[in-house]
This record gives C-alpha cells, structure tokens and sequence, in this order.
C-alpha cells in the first residue's frame, strides 16, 4: 500500500497564489462594473443634456436675431471679465450717462445726432456718431439707453417745421422737465438715416445677447464659472412702455409713448430680479439690479462647459448699415461647445475615469428674420 502524502510546500503556495488571484480579480470586477455603470450613465447624460442644450438654441434662434442695442450698450461699458462672463452691470438699457448729475442719469434716455449747428450741446456732431465716439462720461458706468445705438446712424439736421420732440428727463423737484431735452429737430423732413455708423461687436464676445423679431422680448447667454464647476447661463428680459423711469409714471410723457424704454426680467418665463417693480400693474416684473440678478443655469451641477467659444456676424447691424458693402449679409452665430463631467460631482463614484473625458458640437445659427424685417 502507498501512503498518504500530504501537500508540499510548492503545492499550498501555488494554491494561496491561485486562490488570491481569483479573488483579486473578483474583487476588482466587483468593484469596477459600477464604476463602469456609472461612467457610462454619466456620459450619456452628458451627451443627451449637451445635444438639448445646442437643440435649445437652435429652436431659439428661430425667434431670435442679434441684438445690437446691447452689444453697443456693453461695448461702452467695458469688456473686463471676472467668473466667465463680463463684470461691469449694463443695466441693459434701462439707464444712460449723459447727464452727469446723480439724482437724473439713472434714467433711461436718448441723444440725437445732427449736422446742424448745435449751440446749447444738446446733440452728437455727426462724424462722432458715425465713430461711436460720443463722448459720453464715466457717470454710472457709461451705460447707454435701450435706442440710443439705432440713433447714432441717423442725422436729425436742424428744425424745418417748428414742432418738438419731448424727450424728458424730470428735474430734481419731479415736475418740471429739462429744457435740454426738447427737441425740435426731430422728426421733421430734414431727418436722414446715413447708412453708416459704429461697430459694436468684438472678435472674441464672451456672452450672447438676442432680442425677438418683434423687438419685444430680450434673451442674454453667458458663462458662469464657480467652485463647482462652469455652466451657460441665460437671462429672458420683457419690454415695457413704461417711460423714462420706468414706473409707468402717468406725469411722465415718455410713459406709452410708444417706444420701449423698460427691460425688466421676464417673470411670466419664470424669471425674478431684485431690483425695483415697473409699476402696480406688473409688480412681479422687476429691473435688473446688479450683473448676477436673475439668471439661471442651463446646465445641471453634474455637467461642466471646459469652452465655448462664440463668433458673430456681422460686427454692425446690417439693417443701419446699408452703406456698408462688407456687412450686407445674414447675421448668423456661431457656437462652438465642450463640456465635460463635473469632476466635483463624480469623482468619489468615477475616480481617474473623468480624466480628459469630454464631448464638443458646434452649431452656426442664422438670423436672417431681423435682416428681412
């Protein structure tokens, strides 16, 4: 009979070997397959919530057109950057700087161009207006009105008719309203449009802003960047009639005078400011106070934007510009995307799988409704 042999030494090794290599691999599966999991729920997410996105601008740009109001407002003002988007408040036309005393510029108001003799200083000459070198001051941030862009392509000339245009600023007792603010070379036969005058837009704008076809509603997109990551922001504005300080004033001329003069945040969208109410009938829509009220994030916290990049022509309203041989073409954006899971969000479920994980689209949206309006 042959004895019994126990396992030699060799034997019990290979087995420990074998043994805690299966149940390292079964350990690593076991833990990377939900990682894998959720690596891929996240990319998808990030796909799907990238492509609605881009698809929300190209159903937006079918009511919308370049608004070059704001673009000359913000090129006034200053393109310094701070978290992504500009840092300097626009008002978004609601106020000007051409008066310099404090109690009266925070108010919406317009100044015209004329080749006249202008003795009292109530106009911009026209060479100056064709420039966009108007002058202004640094009084409340060089902030310009809502209209006041459309108006330096347009040469009032002198008073052929005798008639005034009120266009009012009160005065410090709210009753009497500035003598300089009449106009009697407006909107007579001597008016001319030149067909020239400023550009407005940059070769590298950083946010994007939009009115509607029927010059009613306002939309502005802009980058935000915080601790948590980076995301595209949008702001929906409303027009009102609701004169030049923006209260629909019944004393005030420029209340339903039938231009607008108020852009207040679009409450009926969803969208609530913390500045002042525009009046008992709308309490709700409130102006805009500083240069973060009221916007909201496109994006959830768990998808980041690495870039965009935005590219808009042409530089100056082709509308105004008719002279202009080189600007006679559709105005269209270009938007270029990447975005990228938040590494914040993701990093204790996905560890190093983040790493240089991305997905980019680009979309070029044309405009043309506003050039055939």
């Amino acid at each position: 009979m042959h004895k019994k042999k126990g396992f030699t030494l060799l034997e019990m090794l290979l087995v420990i070997i074998i043994s805690g290599s299966l149940l390292t691999t079964i350990y690593s599966v076991m833990v990377t397959l939900p990682r894998v999991k959720h690596f891929n729920d996240a990319r998808q997410a990030l796909i799907e919530e990238t492509n609605g996105v881009m698809n929300r601008f190209a159903e937006l740009f079918q009511d919308y057109t370049i608004d070059y109001e704001e673009y000359f407002n913000r090129s006034k003002i200053g393109t310094q950057t701070e978290n992504g988007h500009y840092s300097v408040f626009s008002a978004y036309g609601n106020e000007n700087s051409v008066i310099t005393d404090t109690t009266w510029h925070k108010k919406h108001r317009i100044k015209y161009c004329s080749s006249g003799q202008d003795l009292e200083g109530r106009y911009y000459s026209i060479n100056n207006c064709k420039d966009g070198e108007i002058g202004i001051t640094a009084q409340n941030d060089k902030r310009q009105s809502y209209g006041q862009y459309k108006m330096l392509f347009r040469d009032v000339g002198v008073n052929t008719d005798g008639k005034e245009r009120l266009n009012p600023t009160f005065n410090r007792d709210g009753a009497t309203p500035d003598p300089t603010n009449y106009f009697p070379e407006v909107g007579d036969s001597d008016d001319r449009d030149l067909g020239i005058g400023p550009v407005v837009i940059s070769e590298n704008p950083q946010e994007i802003y939009l009115i509607s076809h029927d010059g009613q509603r306002r939309v502005f997109l802009r980058i935000n960047e915080t601790e948590n990551g980076r995301t595209i922001q949008l702001l929906r504005l409303r027009g009102f009639d609701a004169g030049s300080d923006h209260t629909f004033n019944s004393e005030d001329p420029k209340t339903y005078d039938g231009e607008i003069d108020t852009w207040a945040c679009d409450y009926g969208q969803g969208f609530n400011c913390n500045g002042t109410a525009i009046g008992d009938t709308y309490k709700n829509y409130k102006l805009a106070n500083s240069v973060n009220d009221g916007w909201v994030n496109l994006f959830d916290s768990n998808i980041s934007v690495k870039s965009w990049k935005i590219h808009i022509a042409p530089n100056t309203n082709p509308d105004y510009a008719w002279q202009k041989k080189d600007v006679q073409i559709n105005p269209y954006i270009s938007i270029s995307l990447t975005t990228e899971l938040n590494y914040n969000k993701w990093k204790q479920k996905l560890g190093n799988m983040l790493t240089g994980y991305t997905y980019s689209l680009k979309g070029v949206y044309d405009t043309k409704g506003f050039y055939l309006k």
